[in-house]
């Protein structure tokens, strides 16, 4: 004969998972999470079939399971992390658990799908998918500490996050960037609000973040890198292993943290076209910064190229102030300086 029990409960969180983890159903242990998940109120229906005979086996039992979760708070699902939410809905079957809903993670605005495998397959651990708010107070709160005003406004991520058992958070995150707007000015180049483009990140989110890929795409600019952070989880780094900006450079690029004033730039290799090179502009923020150059072609008209060239210099208002030394088209050995004169770079 088979059997079947028809649950409806109403009370706390903990209370309905110590119950849906009695035999046989054993829900939370067989998804390797504690009963004590999350605090919450349930209002719950559960089916549960099951022959009626001695000794029943976990793969002959059946049961779905529907609640209602309101006023949400975890430390756990993300661990480390506080997760709320006035509403979520749970589904379980013998295969997963699934949370589904509106929330935040650390204050930050977002919606999810969190889906827990049971059995042989927890041993994988959850993973969250959704959308995210996209704006500085989501990087704060993600740990992902990009250079101080490199974005601004407000916007909307696609995200994956994977939430490995006894690992750290494994994150990618994707977004057309409408409504927020990114400044760098090292290079001279902003992305307004009212632009769009691509942005995709990877990133272990452990107590140091650990950036494995950005890649961007936007009108002007387009880049692909890492990032490196210090212990303490400050900005150090940026490698770009190719960066385009407009028609006047193509190559790559890192940017290194200094104590004081904006980021050091360094160039190794590529090309830089100093005919459509426009200039950082005054107040670009760009003051301040330095320029290590080991470019493979510096062009400086229509016919002079310094290819290649070797120079430090320092970004002065909207030109290049330094020393080099090049071979001109590649042949006669030259020595001179870059520094800034009517609005761009003049060549001595």
């Amino acid at each position: 004969a088979t059997g079947v029990i028809e649950l409806a409960t109403k009370g706390a969180l903990t209370g309905t998972l110590s119950v849906l983890n009695n035999p046989p159903l054993r829900i939370m242990e067989r998804a390797r999470r504690p009963v004590d998940l999350a605090e919450a109120m349930t209002d719950v229906q559960a089916k549960v079939t099951i022959p009626l005979k001695n000794g029943i086996q976990r793969d002959e039992v059946d049961y779905e399971v529907a609640a209602a979760l309101t006023d949400v708070s975890s430390d756990s699902i993300a661990e480390g992390r506080i997760l709320t939410s006035p509403l979520l809905h749970l589904e379980g079957s013998t295969s997963s658990l699934a949370v589904a809903g509106t929330a935040a993670l650390d204050g930050v605005p977002l919606t999810v799908d969190w889906r827990q495998p049971l059995g042989e397959e927890a041993a994988n651990g959850a993973r969250v998918t959704g959308t995210v708010a996209l704006n500085q107070e989501a990087l704060d709160a993600f740990d992902i500490p990009l250079p101080q005003g490199f974005i601004g406004g407000n916007g909307r991520g696609t995200f994956d996050l994977v939430l490995p058992v006894n690992a750290p958070p494994e994150l990618e995150l994707t977004s057309n960037l409408a409504g927020v707007s990114i400044s760098v000015p090292a290079i001279g180049w902003s992305l307004p609000a009212a632009g769009t483009g691509t942005l995709s990140l990877e990133a272990t989110l452990g107590d140091v973040p650990d950036v494995e890929a950005i890649s961007l795409e936007a009108p002007g600019l387009s880049l692909q890198g890492t990032l490196d952070f210090g212990d303490t989880g400050a900005f150090e780094r940026a490698t770009f292993e190719r960066v385009q900006v407009a028609d006047w450079l193509d190559a790559p690029v890192t940017l290194t943290s200094q104590k004081s004033g904006a980021p050091k730039l360094a160039l190794a290799g590529g090309t830089f076209d100093l005919r459509r090179f426009k200039g950082l502009g005054n107040g670009s923020g760009g003051g301040g910064s330095t320029l290590d150059l080991t470019l493979d072609r510096l062009i400086v008209s229509d016919g002079i190229a310094l290819a290649p060239i070797k120079g430090q210099f320092k970004l002065v208002g909207s030109g290049l102030s330094g020393a080099f030394e090049a071979r001109v088209n590649g042949e006669t050995p030259v020595r001179g300086t870059l520094s800034p004169a009517n609005g761009g770079t003049a060549l001595r």
